[in-house]
């Protein structure tokens, strides 16, 4: 009977439904339903850079490469970033903190994303505090979904250490990847393991931070932006990409001693090279050697032959006694 019921629940996962967030031709949502090959899934929150929009889930939802479709079998995009830590191809791998991924979105989607989790509103910002307490309020695309329409799940006991997080709540298979939030809908992290199957027990998951800096060292993902609720996320990443452009951008001009100057608009490039040093108005400064600095040669200067020529001019007119210049 319990294997009866087991693999009832597994069939369930696969079976995508409708809800208040997740309806035919509706938006994407963090907490929607994904499936990936032959397992489901559900949709973290919503991450920008300068080359894409993301959704974050859990590592072990999805590599690389590998397609993700929508409740309706349509593309969402591609596994961007994976991590699991470790991964031997059990159900075992992974750890709360050690289990993260992205996908990207694919453009022909950019106009149905919302950053709004499903079922709660939010996120307001990220959850960063230290143990951490109170409680947790989550929503995700598991089994029990299949049977009941509400997805929203609240849950207590919040213990965080910015890599790791754990609480107490309901959860089923299916819920794997979907985004959780504190009590005042800041983003803290993805689900990614459950103590116990259904019913309320302690689960986990890894730290958004954690996540984003995995991406970063990992992945190349260096400049991840969080997209609270109401934010465009596809003007944002317009905006950074714009901003990557201008940091990137080299005009050089070919000066008399063949040296070259760079402006610069003063911020670090995104290639992590080290930007010339600009004055307040943007340009290159000066080296320091054709700065005028108080009591050089440049701000005290002896009179030339020509000013000594005129003052002895003067002074023969002066003395009335005209002189032939030669």
């Amino acid at each position: 009977m319990r294997f009866a019921v087991w693999g009832l629940l597994a069939l369930l996962t696969l079976l995508p439904i409708a809800s208040a967030c997740a309806d035919s031709g509706g938006p994407l949502s963090p907490g929607d339903y994904i499936l990936i090959a032959d397992h489901s899934c559900s949709l973290a929150f919503v991450l920008v850079d300068e080359n894409g929009v993301y959704f974050a889930t859990a590592g072990h939802c999805v590599q690389v490469d590998q397609k993700v479709l929508d409740k309706d079998n349509k593309l969402v995009g591609v596994g961007a970033f994976h991590y699991l830590n470790p991964e031997t191809g059990s159900e075992s791998d992974g750890a709360p903190g050690e289990d993260f991924a992205l996908i990207r979105v694919d453009p022909s989607n950019y106009d149905r994303i919302s950053p709004t989790v499903c079922g709660w509103g939010g996120p307001k910002g990220l959850y960063e505090e230290k143990p951490g307490s109170g409680g947790v309020k989550h929503y995700g695309h598991g089994a029990e979904t299949q049977i009941l329409p509400d997805n929203q799940k609240q849950g207590y006991n919040l213990d965080n250490n910015n890599v790791a997080f754990y609480w107490t709540g309901a959860g089923t298979p299916g819920d794997s990847g979907s985004s959780v939030l504190s009590d005042d809908l800041r983003a803290i992290g993805v689900l990614t393991h459950l103590g116990a199957f259904g019913g309320t027990s302690d689960n986990g998951g890894t730290h958004l931070d954690r996540g984003m800096q995995l991406a970063a060292d990992k992945g190349g993902f260096t400049h991840l932006r969080l997209v609270l609720t109401g934010e465009d996320p596809v003007a944002i990443m317009n905006e950074m990409k714009a901003n990557a452009t201008k940091s990137n951008l080299t005009i050089t001009a070919t000066t008399p001693s063949g040296n070259t100057t760079n402006p610069s608009n003063g911020t670090p490039p995104a290639n992590g090279s080290t930007a010339p040093a600009t004055s307040s108005n943007g340009t290159d400064r000066q080296t320091p050697g054709a700065v005028a600095q108080p009591g050089d040669a440049a701000a005290k200067k002896t009179p030339g032959p020509e000013a000594v020529l005129v003052l002895a001019l003067i002074g023969v007119i002066a003395l009335g006694r005209p002189k032939t210049l030669k």
